[in-house]
């Protein structure tokens, strides 16, 4: 049926969102999917927010037909003939694959999608998988509730520290590999590009 998109920065509680909505669904007796992204490596089966709310959730792989075979796989063990919803945690690092099943199969299988995630990655850039799900999505909701942890105006960015310290290059996906442990905070677009031209110098 539709593809709608919630985005917002790091620790927008987009989370949190997707778990109370979910949890609606359930007490409305509605038939729901919960996924993320094998690429995300926390917390592998867990969709867990930041305050402690957590649900148990299937795990997305990259290739063709991951997606046709996780709804199947539902709807087997759970013995149901359709899925009302499909939630998606951590839709930045859906695949390309995973992208082109979602777009047909809402077109095509009348399929909801609500898909939870970051727009731009913590270098500026975006996360193409977001800003191409926007471009097909029904209703685009930015969850705007998140202030720049230096001016406290809007953030619309992430930034990444590592040893207090802004850090621009680097792997996207999969940081929890290295060897230090980095932190992503929100921060607003002046703020980013201040950070950035003191990291040139």
């Amino acid at each position: 049926m539709s593809i709608y998109c919630k985005i917002g920065t790091v620790n927008s509680q987009k989370t949190s969102s997707l778990l109370a909505t979910a949890k609606s669904y359930d007490l409305q007796n509605r038939k729901i999917l919960c996924i993320k992204p094998s690429a995300d490596t926390r917390d592998v089966g867990v969709i867990k927010s930041r305050i402690g709310l957590e649900r148990e959730c299937y795990t997305l792989e990259p290739e063709e037909g991951a997606l046709t075979k996780l709804i199947i796989r539902y709807s087997e063990e759970n013995n149901v003939d359709h899925v009302d919803a499909i939630f998606i945690d951590e839709g930045q690092f859906l695949s390309n694959e995973n992208l082109k099943e979602i777009i047909i199969l809402s077109a095509e299988h009348n399929f909801n999608f609500l898909i939870y995630g970051l727009t731009s990655t913590y270098t500026g850039e975006p996360f193409i998988s977001m800003t191409t799900l926007m471009i097909f999505a029904k209703d685009i909701e930015e969850i705007s509730n998140t202030l720049c942890t230096y001016c406290h105006s809007k953030a619309k960015m992430n930034l990444k520290l590592v040893d207090g310290k802004a850090v621009f290059e680097g792997d996207i996906v999969s940081v929890d590999k290295e060897l230090y442990e980095p932190q992503y905070i929100p921060v607003c677009p002046k703020c980013f590009t201040k950070k950035m031209l003191e990291n040139n110098k």
